[in-house]
């Protein structure tokens, strides 16, 4: 059985996402290619599949896992089996009709009617579980952003890094991480280091300024010493502001 070839994957998504992603034959099925990279560079692939008339199996083909490896990432220890776990769970796909060939493939089932919210829902998926590359063995020193995302693991919250972030005019642009806490809505989180505070604030008021998100989803965490104290104020026209030392505290807060 082969897929449809008048089925356009990339259609699904919108603006540049659209544009850029690369649908090409792979076998009896399709892979789509994505413009969102994970952490060593390489881009979110789903594999598409026919496995019965109007039934699609997706899969990353181990895409999350393999990068995880190569960050020195532990999968098989007890103290990331659960967020991994966590992270199959998120899917919120059909079970495969065919088992998935390995336990650290992200895949599932979809219907032709449900086939563009499973292939961003398994994107997204992807994205979530590259984040815990920051749990691995770093072989440097993590740098603030890093931390702040380490932070919400630790709080047990489900985050994506790099999401991407809609703006007004059908663009989107990638915040630092995305959380998403218990029966609240969705967060979106710049963090902003205090290496140069000017180009950090240029970058984070232009973000959320055209945000498409209501202001109070919108998170600016800035490292201690950062910026001017108009800076802050500017910021708090965008987003709500965080210092880094109280960030522990919010997640607190975001968990309970």
């Amino acid at each position: 059985m082969s897929i449809d070839v008048d089925l356009d994957l990339a259609a699904v998504f919108s603006g540049a996402v659209r544009e850029s992603a690369i649908d090409v034959p792979y076998g009896d099925g399709r892979l789509l290619t994505l413009p969102w990279a994970l952490h060593n560079g390489e881009c979110v692939a789903i594999l598409v599949e026919p496995v019965a008339e109007g039934l699609y199996r997706l899969s990353d083909r181990g895409l999350a896992a393999d990068a995880l490896a190569t960050a020195n990432v532990d999968l098989g220890s007890p103290s990331l089996q659960g967020r991994w776990q966590a992270v199959q769970r998120s899917l919120a796909l059909r079970p495969s009709v065919v088992p998935p060939p390995n336990a650290y493939e992200l895949s599932g089932d979809a219907t032709t009617d449900e086939l563009g919210t499973a292939l961003t829902t398994l994107a997204e998926a992807v994205l979530r579980a590259d984040g815990l590359q920051i749990l691995g063995k770093p072989d440097r020193q993590l740098t603030f952003a890093e931390r702040v995302v380490k932070d919400v693991y630790a709080a047990e919250l489900p985050a994506t890094p790099r999401a991407p972030l809609p703006n007004r005019f059908g663009g989107q642009r990638r915040v630092t991480c995305r959380i998403d806490p218990p029966r609240k809505p969705a967060l979106f989180v710049q963090a902003l280091a205090s290496g140069d505070p000017n180009a950090s604030y240029d970058h984070a008021r232009a973000l959320f300024a055209d945000a498409q998100i209501d202001r109070q989803q919108l998170v600016s965490v800035i490292q201690p010493h950062w910026g001017q104290p108009w800076h802050r104020e500017a910021l708090a026209a965008v987003s709500h502001v965080v210092d880094g030392d109280q960030w522990h505290a919010e997640l607190r807060r975001l968990a309970a």
